[in-house]
């Protein structure tokens, strides 16, 4: 069980976001951190692609205050969108931001989800 430190991890995603910007083509790309149920965090990026909110982010359990516990490796591409929330699952990073840039390129974004 690897216990991660929930600054850590999101000053290295912040940190990432300059790096992925340029290779990628976003509106838009900032940390992410929502509350789930329970115990439960979800750590990633807010991204906008052509007007759009997209949220990429991993599943964690609280462990205490600050450490946290990764609950599964498979990155979660969530859409907004009027019908409600849409999500597929990606066993890669690199894997989830490429099918959303090339949806957006394409403007075809739903076939990322």
């Amino acid at each position: 069980m690897k216990i991660c430190m929930r600054n850590q991890l999101i000053e290295n995603l912040e940190l990432s976001i300059p790096q992925l910007s340029n290779k990628y083509h976003f509106d838009s790309m900032t940390t992410y951190l929502a509350k789930g149920q329970a115990d439960s965090l979800y750590i990633g990026y807010k991204i906008t692609v052509n007007t759009r909110n997209y949220y990429v982010y991993l599943p964690f359990m609280s462990y205490s205050e600050e450490a946290l516990i990764p609950l599964t490796p498979i990155w979660t591409l969530q859409s907004e969108n009027y019908k409600g929330p849409s999500f597929r699952g990606f066993d890669h990073l690199d894997n989830c931001l490429d099918a959303l840039d090339q949806s957006g390129k394409d403007n075809s974004i739903n076939q990322a989800i």
